[in-house]
Order: C-alpha cells, then sequence, then structure tokens
C-alpha cells in the first residue's frame, strides 16, 4: 500500500506534521496531491495547530518594501559563542493584474494571520498573498484607498470567513472622524459599518509624536497591529479630557466575529511606557514590550492569556532584559521611529528590529540579562540611514490555508 492510497484521516495526521513549504512542493508531483493538499480543509487546520504547537515559525523582516527571512542562529548564545543572523531569500509579491506579471511590487505595510499577509503597498492597493502557496488575492475597493487607511485581517469564527478592516480617519487635533468598512471574503464586497463616527483614541502610526503619557514625556514611533486568534489590536491612546496634553495608553482591540471595538487594560505600572506589539513565537499569544521610564535601561515583555469562559484577557510577565552598558543602550533605545521584536523565552533574549541612526547603521540587536548585542547581520539591509522606512521584524508560520474565493 502507498502512502497516497492510506485511509484518509491517517493521511492527514501524517501530512500535517510536514512543513509547509515541503508539502507546497509535493503538489506539484500529483493531481491527486495537489488536490489533496490544496483543498483539505482538515488538514490545513490540523496542520496550522501543529505548527504553532512545535513553534515551526520562520522570522519574516520588510526592509525597503521588500519581504526577507531572517535566520537566526542563537545557539551556545550563553556560552560564549556570537549569536548570528542573516536576512536572505526574498518573497517577491508580483502584480498578477499587471500587462507584466513578473513585475514586483513594493509593499507598504503588512499583517499576518494563519500564514496570509495582507499587505498595502506603495500605490495604495490591497492584497493578501500566501508566500508559501504562491497565491494572491488582490482586493479592489468600494471606492478608492488612501496612504492614511489603517487595515487588518482577521478571522470570524462564527461565519468560519476571512474579513478585512479599513478605517479611514480624517479630523483635526486628537478627535477623528472614522469611516468603517469590511471586506467579506466569501462575497467578495466591502460593506460600510461606521460613517463619520467621532472617536477620541488615535492609532499611533507614521511620523513621531511627542506625548505626556502619566506625566512623563515620551517619544512614539508607529506601531503595528497584530492579529490573534480571530482578533487585532494596536497600542493606541486616548486623550485625558481634563488635561489637552496629557494622554493614556491602552489596547485597542477589534474582534471580527462581532465586529466591535474593545480597550483592554495595559500591564505593568504608572512608570512603564508601551513600545510595541509581538506574537509568541511558540503558540498564538499577544505580546507587549515596555521600556522602564526610570530604569529605561530595562525592557518588559509582558504576554497575554485569554480566558475561554469569560473572554477577559489577563497578563504575565514573559521576560525581563537589561543592559548594564549605558553606551549600547542609547544605541538600542532609538525607538522614536518605531521598533519590532520578537522574544525568545528559551533563551531567555529579546529580538528587536529598529531603523538605522546616528549611533549605529544595523537594524537587528539583541539584548539578554545584562548583555546588549548588536548584529551586523548579512543579507540585505536599509540602502539609506534618513530615507528608507523603518524595518518590521514579525514571526510567520508557513500555511496550508488558501484565500478564500468569492462566492
Amino acid at each position: 500500500m502507498t502512502i497516497i492510497n492510506l485511509p484518509e484521516d491517517l493521511l492527514v495526521e501524517i501530512l500535517s506534521r510536514v512543513p509547509a513549504v515541503s508539502l507546497a512542493r509535493l503538489r506539484s508531483t500529483s493531481r491527486k496531491w495537489n488536490t489533496l493538499i490544496k483543498y483539505e480543509r482538515v488538514l490545513a487546520k490540523k496542520h496550522s495547530a501543529n505548527a504553532l504547537m512545535h513553534s515551526s515559525s520562520l522570522a519574516l523582516v520588510l526592509i525597503d518594501y521588500r519581504l526577507y527571512v531572517a535566520r537566526f542562529n542563537l545557539h551556545g548564545i550563553h556560552s560564549n559563542v556570537a549569536p548570528s543572523v542573516k536576512v536572505t531569500g526574498q518573497s517577491s509579491l508580483n502584480d498578477t493584474l499587471s500587462n507584466n506579471s513578473s513585475e514586483e511590487v513594493g509593499i507598504r505595510n503588512v499583517i499576518h494571520c494563519d500564514g496570509l499577509l495582507l499587505c498595502s503597498t506603495n500605490d495604495n492597493r490591497l492584497v493578501v498573498w500566501n508566500p508559501c502557496l504562491g497565491e494572491t488575492r488582490w482586493i479592489q475597493p468600494r471606492k478608492s484607498y488612501k496612504a492614511s487607511d489603517f487595515y487588518a485581517l482577521g478571522y470570524d469564527n462564527i461565519s468560519s470567513c476571512y474579513k478585512i478592516l479599513r478605517m479611514e480617519r480624517f479630523g483635526c487635533g486628537i478627535i477623528f472622524q472614522t469611516d468603517i468598512e469590511i471586506y467579506d471574503f466569501t462575497s467578495n464586497s466591502w460593506r460600510v459599518v461606521v460613517v463619520g463616527k467621532s472617536r477620541d483614541w488615535v492609532i499611533i502610526y507614521g511620523e513621531t509624536y511627542d506625548m505626556s503619557v502619566n506625566g512623563h514625556i515620551v517619544i512614539w514611533g508607529h506601531t503595528h497591529g497584530m492579529s490573534v486568534n480571530g482578533v487585532t489590536y494596536w497600542l493606541a491612546s486616548v486623550q485625558i479630557l481634563e488635561d489637552e496634553d496629557h494622554y493614556q495608553p491602552f489596547l485597542l482591540s477589534f474582534d471580527f466575529s462581532t465586529e466591535r471595538f474593545g480597550s483592554v487594560s495595559l500591564p505593568g505600572d504608572v512608570y512603564t511606557i508601551p513600545s510595541a506589539l509581538s506574537v509568541a513565537r511558540k503558540g498564538q499569544q499577544l505580546c507587549m514590550l515596555l521600556n522602564g521610564f526610570f530604569k529605561s535601561y530595562v525592557y518588559y515583555i509582558w504576554i497575554a492569556s485569554k480566558s475561554e469562559s469569560t473572554g477577559a484577557m489577563s497578563w504575565s510577565k514573559f521576560l525581563t532584559v537589561w543592559d548594564d552598558d549605558i553606551d549600547n543602550h542609547y544605541k538600542f533605545r532609538q525607538f522614536g521611529n518605531g521598533v519590532s521584536f520578537l522574544a525568545d523565552y528559551e533563551k531567555e533574549v529579546l529580538l528587536s528590529c529598529n531603523k538605522p541612526n546616528q549611533y549605529s547603521k544595523n537594524i537587528i540587536n539583541i539584548m539578554g540579562k545584562g548583555k546588549y548585542t548588536e548584529l551586523d547581520h548579512h543579507g540585505a539591509k536599509p540602502t539609506h540611514v534618513h530615507e528608507s522606512p523603518t524595518p518590521f521584524l514579525f514571526s510567520y508560520v508557513p500555511s496550508l490555508v488558501q484565500i478564500q474565493q468569492g462566492i
């Protein structure tokens, strides 16, 4: 009996433990393999669960509007063996709608959800991409997209479909009018949810802002939304009405099943400042990086857990790292233009990615307990220190999830 003739449930169990990249190659060997791997929803779901449990995730980094694989070698980091990282293997997003289908498209921003990437492009278009399967789906606007739009990709657990959130914000000061649209993959269409509703919160993105938070002046760079289990989260702030110059940071959420916004309290205390969000490389859990205000050389990573019965979110301290060398600390702390990070709990280190600055041209750093390492990585780097956009490092789990086609 050949493996393709095994009972389907046993075959699905076997294939769910094979790396997604290998399965993608297997599709080309026969029509039967292609049908099984491409259309078997149970396999895709089980494969994603196994990938998360066994931490078979990659690190991707967006540099100069192109996406690359970042491969870290942390073996022996606590035995005086220097860590290393290679940024290679550019994943090209091609414009399949163009007459020249091999033409590459610049990616301005990206959100990861279940192996799918929602990319906003330099020419203000929107595309969903599964790099593992090589599938893309260009999302046409209801009217038009704008560079200032905010997007999110998530899964509706009630309707069992993926959705896209689009927020167009306009106004002056801290009070914004917000137009909200939702794209449903099954209907292949946008629908307006809210038009022109005033909201007193703001998501920090793009330029840097000087804000007084908890009585302290801090600089916030842009932050990226993170999708976890059907909910997208952003770091945001709300104006304290009694004082126009003070803002209170909080965690903004959007649930794609209920299509409602929510707010979550931050971990830490008034002496810590939220800097960035990430997703734990093992499992689907939201992580937050906070920086001490008075102890600015100390960084805290907290991890969120959500109650299945009540839906309430709680925080636990995941990792604390610091740097004893004040000179290195100032290199690392250039967060004014934004920072992205990954936390490795087993190695007890923080992997961060930030824009080159006057202290260093390198973008990837490692900080542990009392030790800082600036990595002169091999491979792609920002071409210009000041003009290049801030690189974005994030965890990616290759998956067999198909981009749902409309009816």
